[in-house]
């Protein structure tokens, strides 16, 4: 996991493939229609990867984040899309 010391995360969008839920009670088998996959978008900040998964932040301050999604690098189904975005001044604060 990265630290709050270490280089800052870099911003990615990536494009993955999640299950799909529709039932919200029991259901007869007979007549059911099959569930399909959901090809999903997600942009973030990448605050964890390693050989099996990327975990994006949606929020992230010089030592918090808000918003963690962990998504498996076997359901990814596009390249990573990785920015060199701007990083916020440290001591600025909103007025």
């Amino acid at each position: 996991m990265l630290k709050a010391n270490e280089a800052r995360p870099q911003l990615a969008l990536i494009t993955w493939m999640d299950s799909s839920i529709a039932d919200i009670g029991w259901g007869y088998l007979e007549g059911m229609k099959p569930l399909s996959l959901t090809r999903v978008v997600s942009i973030g900040w990448i605050i964890e990867e390693n050989h099996g998964y990327i975990t994006l932040a949606g929020d992230i301050s010089d030592t918090q984040v808000l918003g963690r999604r962990t998504i498996p690098k076997s359901a990814i189904v596009e390249p990573v899309k990785r920015f060199n975005a701007p990083w916020p001044k440290q001591g600025k604060k909103a007025k």
